[in-house]
């Protein structure tokens, strides 16, 4: 029995079987598939607390892959710019001031409109929403960034640093506890964050090759920040390398088919008596040596060739089954797997929704803008971070009263459009007339602020009476019920 039992657990089957079932295991060690309990497959297990056991060499592997993923992958860059599409917009986030003053307000929104506009980012080239989307990209990319916040700024007022990722790397001559570029403390909350002066082109510099900068300077935007230990954030597309890479080679296979499929060429052979044989070798290889041991050459065979071939060749071509029956639909299952690890359905990565009906896209789109949802609540997050270092700086400046209030504000994410325009609305309408919601409710999920729908329906009829025309108004169009017939039949 312990002979029997030691066999079982070399074969890594981890848990020695019943007595009754050795011999079937025994004799099936090498066939994944037939052990039935959770230890038969072998994995690579880690100690330590969440990504701790990522050492700097392993972590700088994983963000170079999801730069080469974006730069070299086309499904892998529209899926990322779609989806920091929908986080971010076309817009951005819209501030809303909330002081209780209608002239404090118009002086907060006139003065961060002013500073996301030619402050926020330190070199001057893009608005805040911009900086936001470089930030937003280069986390689903690399993992995570970070914002580092100037106080000096360009004009004075402050400004945001917008730091690669692979700048924050872990010293090698350092004794203190630093995880991944992150110095921690014993509860393990960053004190201080390690930036190389520039990008390392590996995983391990010099304490003399950049500095560590207090934790109160930094933002850290990180990417899948899902357990409590966890110091950096990981590529999204990590999980789906592997259908990444079949997927790549799938297609280039196939294109590979294609082409030849696709390529019409002729060849013309001729016998020759065996002087003229002779002399064409001695023309082909002109030295001994060369005759006896050079490969013959690569042959490049073009649509529509034709070609002589050399003395003693013949041409045969290998058959291609293209394109195979299930290859587009086998195409799209790796598409959705891939997706599943990103929240981001086939309809929205392909920009094709020609196969799925209105339901079932309302459905999928619904499940995607509650994860682009979580990343957008992230980006308010930090907006409030960034209001909150303008201000302190505007107040100290004397740009900004001196009051509590001026840091009160609300934030207003991109809104989607709605499915069926008709019953939506008529929806919200019932829900107002219940009591069960609010206009700015409404209207924030809209992506508007009542304040600003006021006053431009305010200008509007100033504009109206201006011309001595009537104002149009309108009556809601309800959609006829189709509740009793559905019952009826």
């Amino acid at each position: 029995m312990a002979t029997l039992a030691s066999n079982t657990i070399e074969f890594g089957l981890g848990v020695p079987p019943e007595p009754r079932r050795r011999h079937r295991y025994l004799g099936q060690t090498s066939i994944e598939s037939v052990r039935n309990h959770r230890l038969a497959k072998r994995r690579v297990l880690y100690g330590g607390t969440e990504d701790e056991h990522y050492d700097p060499q392993t972590y700088f592997q994983l963000r170079e892959i999801g730069l080469s993923l974006y730069r070299n992958n086309g499904l892998v860059r529209g899926m990322i710019d779609r989806g920091v599409e929908n986080v971010v917009g076309p817009d951005g986030y819209t501030y809303v001031p909330m002081s209780g003053d209608e002239g404090l307000n118009r002086a907060m929104a006139d003065y961060w409109e002013e500073w996301s506009d030619s402050d926020a980012d330190r070199t001057g080239r893009v608005h805040l929403t911009d900086l936001l989307a470089a930030a937003e990209r280069g986390e689903w990319t690399a993992g995570d960034n970070f914002f580092f916040l100037d106080e000096v700024g360009i004009h004075g007022r402050g400004s945001l640093i917008l730091i690669d990722g692979g700048r924050c790397v872990t010293p090698t001559n350092d004794e203190k506890r630093v995880v991944n570029g992150i110095r921690l403390s014993e509860h393990g909350e960053p004190t201080a964050y390690f930036f190389a002066n520039d990008v390392p082109q590996s995983a391990y510099v010099s304490a003399s090759e950049g500095r560590f900068y207090p934790a109160s300077q930094v933002i850290h935007n990180c990417h899948l920040a899902v357990f409590a230990g966890q110091t950096r954030g990981i590529p999204v597309f990590c999980a789906s390398v592997r259908d990444l890479d079949d997927l790549d080679a799938l297609i280039v296979a196939t294109r590979v088919a294609a082409r030849i499929a696709a390529d019409n060429g002729f060849f013309i052979t001729k016998e020759l008596d065996p002087e003229a044989y002779a002399m064409a070798v001695a023309e082909t290889y002109p030295d001994d040596q060369d005759r006896a041991n050079s490969e013959p050459p690569v042959e490049r065979l073009e649509n529509g060739l034709v070609r002589y071939l050399k003395v003693g060749e013949k041409m045969e071509s290998v058959g291609s089954a293209h394109p195979a029956p299930q290859l587009e639909s086998f195409i799209k299952l790796l598409v959705r797997m891939i997706g599943v690890a990103v929240g981001e359905p086939i309809e929205i990565s392909l920009m094709d929704a020609t196969e799925t009906n209105l339901s079932s896209m309302r459905l999928v789109l619904e499940q995607a803008y509650r994860s682009f949802r979580c990343h957008q609540h992230r980006n308010v997050r930090n907006l409030r971070k960034f209001n909150r270092f303008a201000f302190g700086i505007a107040i100290r400046e004397k740009l900004l009263p001196d009051k509590p209030e001026v840091y009160s504000h609300a934030w207003t994410p991109n809104a989607w459009p709605f499915f069926d325009i008709l019953k939506e609305s008529r929806a919200r309408l019932d829900l107002l007339a219940a009591g069960l919601t609010s206009v700015s409710q409404i209207l924030g999920e809209e992506g508007r602020t009542l304040d600003k729908v006021l006053a431009e329906q305010k200008s509007d009829r100033e504009k109206f009476a201006a011309a001595g025309l009537p104002y149009p108004t309108f009556e809601p169009t309800t959609p006829k019920s189709t509740a009793t017939s559905n019952v009826t039949q």
